[in-house]
Protein backbone atom coordinates (compact mmCIF):
# COMPACT_ATOMS: atom_id res chain seq x y z
CA UNK A 1 0.00 0.00 0.00
CA UNK A 2 2.97 2.24 0.89
CA UNK A 3 4.25 1.67 -2.64
CA UNK A 4 1.15 2.78 -4.32
CA UNK A 5 0.93 5.62 -2.06
CA UNK A 6 4.82 7.00 -3.21
CA UNK A 7 4.09 6.28 -6.61
CA UNK A 8 0.64 8.32 -6.42
CA UNK A 9 3.00 10.95 -4.99
CA UNK A 10 5.37 10.88 -7.53
CA UNK A 11 2.88 11.03 -10.36
CA UNK A 12 1.62 14.43 -8.27
CA UNK A 13 4.56 15.80 -8.12
CA UNK A 14 5.39 14.86 -11.84
CA UNK A 15 2.05 16.51 -12.68
CA UNK A 16 2.90 19.82 -10.57
CA UNK A 17 6.06 20.04 -12.54
CA UNK A 18 4.82 19.80 -15.96
CA UNK A 19 2.01 22.60 -14.90
CA UNK A 20 5.01 24.74 -13.84
CA UNK A 21 6.54 24.22 -16.95
CA UNK A 22 3.66 24.51 -19.10
CA UNK A 23 2.65 27.90 -17.41
CA UNK A 24 6.35 29.20 -18.26
CA UNK A 25 6.78 28.40 -21.43
CA UNK A 26 3.04 29.97 -22.28
CA UNK A 27 4.52 33.27 -20.41
CA UNK A 28 7.31 32.82 -22.43
CA UNK A 29 5.28 32.90 -25.70
CA UNK A 30 2.92 35.36 -24.41
CA UNK A 31 6.10 37.85 -23.47
CA UNK A 32 7.48 37.65 -26.97
CA UNK A 33 4.08 38.39 -28.63
CA UNK A 34 3.79 41.86 -27.08
CA UNK A 35 7.46 42.68 -27.19
CA UNK A 36 6.87 42.68 -30.74
CA UNK A 37 4.35 45.17 -31.28
CA UNK A 38 5.75 47.24 -28.70
CA UNK A 39 9.24 47.39 -30.84
CA UNK A 40 7.50 47.93 -33.61
CA UNK A 41 5.04 50.99 -32.75
CA UNK A 42 8.65 52.46 -31.31
CA UNK A 43 10.34 52.27 -34.68
CA UNK A 44 7.07 53.96 -36.42
CA UNK A 45 7.14 56.36 -33.42
CA UNK A 46 10.67 56.93 -34.24
CA UNK A 47 10.06 57.25 -38.00
CA UNK A 48 7.16 59.32 -37.63
CA UNK A 49 9.38 61.99 -35.87
CA UNK A 50 11.72 61.42 -38.67
CA UNK A 51 8.90 62.47 -41.04
CA UNK A 52 7.81 65.11 -38.39
CA UNK A 53 11.69 66.65 -38.83
CA UNK A 54 11.26 66.44 -42.20
CA UNK A 55 8.64 68.23 -42.85
CA UNK A 56 9.32 71.08 -40.38
CA UNK A 57 12.76 71.31 -41.53
CA UNK A 58 12.21 71.59 -45.52
CA UNK A 59 9.77 73.37 -47.93
CA UNK A 60 6.75 71.43 -48.90
CA UNK A 61 7.92 70.21 -52.02
CA UNK A 62 10.85 68.51 -50.75
CA UNK A 63 8.94 66.94 -48.23
CA UNK A 64 6.26 66.11 -50.64
CA UNK A 65 9.18 64.27 -52.81
CA UNK A 66 11.15 62.35 -49.74
CA UNK A 67 7.42 60.98 -49.03
CA UNK A 68 7.25 58.21 -50.75
CA UNK A 69 10.55 56.54 -49.86
CA UNK A 70 9.62 57.44 -45.96
CA UNK A 71 6.34 55.17 -46.68
CA UNK A 72 8.15 52.48 -48.14
CA UNK A 73 10.20 52.45 -45.72
CA UNK A 74 7.36 52.06 -42.74
CA UNK A 75 5.80 49.82 -45.23
CA UNK A 76 8.91 47.86 -45.33
CA UNK A 77 9.05 47.93 -41.35
CA UNK A 78 4.93 46.78 -40.70
CA UNK A 79 5.95 43.83 -43.22
CA UNK A 80 8.95 42.75 -40.69
CA UNK A 81 6.96 43.05 -38.02
CA UNK A 82 4.15 41.07 -39.05
CA UNK A 83 6.29 38.78 -40.78
CA UNK A 84 8.21 38.14 -36.71
CA UNK A 85 4.90 38.53 -35.39
CA UNK A 86 3.72 34.88 -37.13
CA UNK A 87 7.53 33.75 -36.92
CA UNK A 88 6.93 33.99 -33.02
CA UNK A 89 3.65 32.58 -32.53
CA UNK A 90 4.63 29.93 -34.92
CA UNK A 91 7.29 28.92 -32.69
CA UNK A 92 4.97 29.18 -29.94
CA UNK A 93 2.72 26.51 -31.32
CA UNK A 94 4.74 24.04 -31.92
CA UNK A 95 6.68 24.34 -28.50
CA UNK A 96 2.86 24.14 -27.02
CA UNK A 97 2.08 21.37 -29.04
CA UNK A 98 5.03 19.35 -28.18
CA UNK A 99 5.11 20.06 -24.89
CA UNK A 100 1.56 18.84 -24.65
CA UNK A 101 1.96 15.69 -27.15
CA UNK A 102 5.18 14.79 -24.30
CA UNK A 103 2.47 15.63 -21.24
CA UNK A 104 -0.40 13.58 -22.88
CA UNK A 105 2.31 10.40 -23.21
CA UNK A 106 3.65 10.95 -19.46
CA UNK A 107 0.14 10.99 -18.34
CA UNK A 108 -0.98 7.95 -20.21
CA UNK A 109 2.28 6.17 -19.22
CA UNK A 110 1.27 7.40 -15.20
CA UNK A 111 -2.40 6.25 -15.34
CA UNK A 112 -1.33 2.53 -16.64
CA UNK A 113 1.26 2.61 -14.13
CA UNK A 114 -1.20 3.49 -11.41
CA UNK A 115 -3.96 1.15 -13.20
CA UNK A 116 -1.20 -1.88 -12.66
CA UNK A 117 -0.59 -0.54 -9.54
CA UNK A 118 -4.04 -1.23 -8.44
CA UNK A 119 -4.45 -4.17 -10.06
CA UNK A 120 -1.40 -6.10 -8.27
CA UNK A 121 -3.00 -4.41 -4.77
CA UNK A 122 -6.20 -5.86 -5.84
CA UNK A 123 -4.82 -9.18 -6.95
CA UNK A 124 -3.07 -9.58 -3.44
CA UNK A 125 -6.13 -8.41 -1.78
CA UNK A 126 -8.55 -10.88 -3.61
CA UNK A 127 -5.63 -13.73 -2.55
CA UNK A 128 -6.01 -12.86 0.93
CA UNK A 129 -9.77 -12.74 0.69
CA UNK A 130 -10.20 -16.18 -1.01
CA UNK A 131 -8.22 -17.67 1.17
CA UNK A 132 -10.13 -16.30 4.20
CA UNK A 133 -13.60 -17.50 2.56
CA UNK A 134 -11.68 -20.58 2.00
CA UNK A 135 -10.80 -21.02 5.46
CA UNK A 136 -14.14 -20.14 6.70
CA UNK A 137 -15.30 -22.76 3.82
CA UNK A 138 -13.76 -25.84 5.53
CA UNK A 139 -15.88 -27.43 8.75
CA UNK A 140 -15.01 -27.37 11.42
CA UNK A 141 -14.40 -29.99 13.78
CA UNK A 142 -15.70 -29.61 17.15
CA UNK A 143 -14.49 -31.73 19.83
CA UNK A 144 -16.62 -31.60 23.05
CA UNK A 145 -14.34 -30.86 26.40
CA UNK A 146 -14.12 -33.58 28.60
CA UNK A 147 -15.23 -32.61 32.33
CA UNK A 148 -12.78 -32.60 34.84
Amino acid sequence: MSSAVNQFNAIYKANLDATRQYATTYMEGVEQMLQLPMQAARDFFKSSEQLNATWLETNLSKALADWPALYQDNIQKTMEAARAYIETATKAQGELARFMQEQAALTNKSVLEGVQVLASAASTGSEIAASAIGRAAEPVEHKPKKAA
